[in-house]
């Protein structure tokens, strides 16, 4: 179990571990809204609120982020009041967090906008 210490003790190495695991995350990484949804989705918002974080996407290519984000496991969603809501869920905040490492350790500090 030597890889597992390894990895867990460079973030680099622990996200393209995870990104070989969940091979369509490497769609996520390669495009800044993606991401940007993603971390918005930190807090639980409807199509509505995240149709006004995110005025200048259409609501056909919002759905379709959310259809793949859904599909990669890094969001979840429910339906309440006739709404349907996402949220960031546990694999989603696991990816952010060693994406967030990876880019610190690669480019130094970041801001957590982007």
């Amino acid at each position: 179990m030597q890889q597992t210490e390894t990895l867990t003790a460079d973030p680099y190495k622990e996200f393209m571990h995870f990104v070989e695991k969940h091979p369509i995350c490497y769609y996520i990484i390669r495009s800044a809204i993606f991401i940007q949804v993603l971390k918005s989705l930190q807090s639980t918002k409807d199509l509505i609120r995240l149709q006004m974080a995110f005025p200048h996407v259409e609501m056909q290519d919002l759905e379709q982020i959310l259809e793949l984000l859904l599909k990669a496991g890094v969001i979840s969603h429910f339906r309440a009041g006739g709404k349907d809501f996402y949220y960031t869920n546990q694999l989603g905040k696991k990816f952010l967090e060693l994406y967030e490492e990876t880019k610190t350790k690669l480019f130094g500090k970041t801001s957590k906008g982007t």
